[in-house]
């Protein structure tokens, strides 16, 4: 039977936090490889434990160009990820003592995120509604079918990291007995959730996807981003009401 929505998101935080172990495991090796110049035997070590981190990154650059910041995907999560490990490969050294490895390739992933979306961001600011968007593409974005809200419109992000177990399931199953027209309100949902965390300041974007998305502490994530963890939780709750607020809204439109 297919994984409901809090066990999808219970997975993906304890996958985050093997990440994080295993990252810390290996540390040492890590350190001694960066350090003999060894890039080949680095990128090698530290890739396969980092299927979380590029994920996360996907959903960076997702957010981006559903927003309209980015015109054209050229740019892979596979590619950023390659830099960040080039980054963390080159200034291993450099790794501020008050962050973990995990935390550190975090911070590293933001700021090439950051990067490449101020490279590529269209000088056009007009942004698309929702509703000029065509069905077509906004499937290309390949990550509709993971949002959803619950019954009280509180908002997921459902991602299954396990990528062979996604290729033998149909993405976003319709419920048993479910009708056309309900399915169809589910897949609304599911875009105008997106569009929703889209439209969210980057920053605190950022912070709900770290807190709420990966799972971190919110000491965790103060020292990834830099901001107080006191006001983590502020900022996370400030999204999800956001968020929620819009499907509200939403849901009255179509009812007038």
């Amino acid at each position: 039977m297919p994984r409901t929505m809090n066990e999808q998101q219970t997975s993906r935080i304890q996958q985050r936090e093997r990440q994080g172990q295993q990252l810390q495991q290996d540390d040492a090796k890590l350190a001694r490889l960066a350090g003999e110049k060894n890039k080949d035997e680095f990128f090698q070590r530290i890739t396969p434990l980092l299927g979380p981190l590029k994920q996360y990154i996907k959903r960076q650059l997702r957010a981006a160009y559903f927003s309209q910041q980015l015109r054209t995907e050229l740019y892979t999560s596979g590619d950023i990820l390659d830099q960040v490990i080039l980054n963390a490969y080159e200034n291993y050294d450099k790794k501020p003592a008050e962050l973990t490895l995990e935390e550190w390739l975090y911070r590293l992933a933001n700021n090439e995120v950051e990067k490449y979306i101020k490279k590529r961001a269209s000088q056009e600011k007009r942004r698309k509604s929702l509703e000029s968007l065509r069905q077509q593409e906004l499937r290309t974005l390949q990550e509709v079918e993971r949002m959803t809200a619950d019954a009280e419109r509180e908002p997921y992000l459902v991602e299954d990291l396990d990528d062979a177990e996604l290729d033998e399931r149909e993405p976003n199953p319709p419920s048993e007995g479910e009708t056309p027209e309900q399915e169809l309100e589910r897949e609304q949902t599911a875009l105008q959730l997106i569009a929703s965390l889209s439209e969210q300041p980057e920053p605190d974007r950022t912070v709900f996807e770290l807190s709420v998305i990966e799972g971190f502490s919110k000491e965790a994530v103060a020292r990834i981003t830099g901001v107080k963890a006191d006001d983590v939780p502020r900022i996370a709750n400030k999204v999800r009401e956001r968020i929620a607020q819009a499907l509200i809204e939403e849901k009255k439109q179509k009812a007038s």
